[in-house]
């Protein structure tokens, strides 16, 4: 049994959790305004979905990060940093 989540399945459940900040195809994630825990833990979110073998065949393929904000918390973007450093896929950020 393929452990690869079906391309169907994945669909369905992407409906659920995605909006206007994600570009699935192109591995992109848009991190638009202050950064704060509103920005951060969804970006996170999908940095980890991204990079999952369950979810995703070409899970080490790089992720960009597209990030433009005025600034925010220190302690949210350390912590979206961190999440960076330890994401299994190499993170462009830009």
């Amino acid at each position: 049994m393929e452990s690869v989540m079906s391309e169907r399945n994945f669909n369905s459940y992407l409906k659920t959790v995605v909006d206007y900040t994600v570009d699935i195809r192109s591995r992109t994630l848009y991190l638009v305004g202050e950064i704060d825990q509103d920005t951060v833990l969804p970006a996170i979110q999908y940095l980890n979905l991204f990079s999952s073998p369950q979810c995703f065949k070409n899970h080490t393929d790089p992720i960009n990060l597209v990030i433009s904000s005025p600034g925010g918390s220190d302690d949210m973007n350390f912590f979206l940093y961190d999440a960076i450093q330890s994401c299994a896929a190499p993170v462009h950020t830009i």
